[in-house]
């Protein structure tokens, strides 16, 4: 994967940004966790670099497609306690060139930003702008 940020990269570090308060009380917001491999019975079956027709092979057809590169699973676990607490359990996959180049566990949350996002046009024709703390 080369150095460059993909702009779905900006998108979902603003989504692991954590809680977020609204209206008085904590909420939980979008949140993501990056993931490198996805594994079934011990066995590696999607990794960085994988490439697309393996992935449709290994997990089925999408849940859902938010750009023709992106594509969402859900029903997933972590191997990562903090990642199951927050609810994370639906699968991101961006690919770059038929390759996958990024796959994070999201959070509710986070799906309904991206969807949100997707609706409005293409990822890659929009500016995002992300604030840290």
């Amino acid at each position: 994967m080369n150095s460059s940020i993909s702009l779905l990269g900006l998108l979902l570090a603003g989504c692991c940004m954590g809680p977020a308060l609204q209206a008085g009380a904590l909420k939980v917001g979008p949140i993501a966790f990056p993931v490198d491999k996805v594994v079934r019975s011990g066995e590696t079956i999607v990794t960085i670099g994988t490439h697309e027709s393996s992935v449709r092979y290994n997990l089925g057809s999408p849940d859902r497609t938010l750009e023709d590169n992106v594509w969402v699973y859900s029903g997933f676990k972590a191997n990562l306690d903090q990642a199951n607490d927050q609810h994370c359990d639906t699968l991101l996959v961006e690919f770059q060139g038929r390759r996958v180049a990024d796959i994070k566990l999201i959070n509710p949350r986070c799906v309904r930003v991206l969807v949100a996002q997707a609706k409005r046009g293409p990822l890659a024709e929009k500016k995002f702008y992300v604030a840290q703390r």
